[in-house]
């Protein structure tokens, strides 16, 4: 990324941007074998300096200089998920907070450390049962990002059986905010002029059109995370959750700011 362009980028944030050249080389590998280096790396301070990112990138792109914009957290994925050439968003610096907590769910920010939230959990009687191998330094954001499974997967389910609602910015630099609607509501939002409304009309076509492939698609296995869950989007009773496929697609789809969760009571004798 040029001077000129890092110098526009950083006036529309509340965070901060950098193209420094140590900063470039870390964020260049995660717990992966590969090395891609980004071209500028943002940490973002509240969900309008995404959408900001975002938008800039398609500013760049309009002017025939496309970027890439990679989510991450603290880099712990061991396939390359979290690397990228472009703008590298970070999350653990600043959007790490837990914003409330109820009886059975909590919302988060993405880059909240994956052991804070459970110890918090734990202080209240509670948990949250997926967690992967590396929860002493991997985020809440990259666990929903890959859907992460774990030692009690098998008896909990994955990640995905435990998100109630993302919020996500998209492609264009619009803010959605994802949860199971009925099929009253999926009709509205299917009606929306909107990037969101083409996608809600796009993903139920292709469901529709394709429910026979989708159903025998899915490997007969206790636990499965991979690919991106149309078979969990729509269900028999017409109800919608974009979450579904939101999770476990490594931010391909989206960029997710916040995250409501539920969680289980905890037993410390496992």
């Amino acid at each position: 990324m040029k001077p000129a362009q890092l110098k526009e980028l950083q006036t529309r944030l509340v965070g901060s941007a950098s193209t420094s050249a140590d900063m470039l080389d870390y964020f260049a590998t995660d717990g992966s074998i590969f090395t891609i280096r980004p071209q500028a790396v943002v940490y973002p301070k509240q969900a309008s300096d995404v959408v900001a990112t975002v938008k800039y990138a398609n500013e760049l792109a309009d002017k025939g200089q496309p970027i890439g914009i990679t989510a991450r957290g603290k880099g712990t994925d061991q396939a390359g998920g979290a690397l990228g050439d472009g703008i590298m968003v970070v999350f653990p610096a600043y959007m790490n907070q837990l914003k409330q907590l109820h009886k059975e769910t909590a919302v988060v920010e993405p880059g909240i450390l994956y052991k804070s939230f459970q110890d918090i959990l734990h202080s209240h009687g509670r948990f949250l049962p997926p967690y992967p191998s590396s929860i002493d330094f991997s985020t809440i954001g990259g666990a929903v990002a890959n859907n992460a499974c774990g030692e009690k997967t098998l008896k909990y389910g994955g990640t995905r059986d435990w998100v109630k609602s993302l919020k996500v910015v998209l492609a264009d630099g619009s803010q959605i905010e994802t949860r199971r609607i009925s099929k009253r509501e999926l009709n509205r939002r299917k009606g929306l002029m909107t990037l969101e409304g083409e996608i809600y009309r796009s993903i139920d076509s292709l469901i529709t059109d394709n429910k026979a492939i989708i159903e025998q698609s899915g490997p007969h296995t206790s636990k499965n995370a991979a690919g991106y869950a149309l078979k969990n989007v729509k269900r028999k009773d017409g109800s919608f959750d974009l979450t579904q496929l939101f999770i476990g697609s490594q931010g391909t789809l989206g960029i997710f700011t916040e995250a409501t969760i539920a969680t289980a009571a905890y037993n410390p004798k496992t």
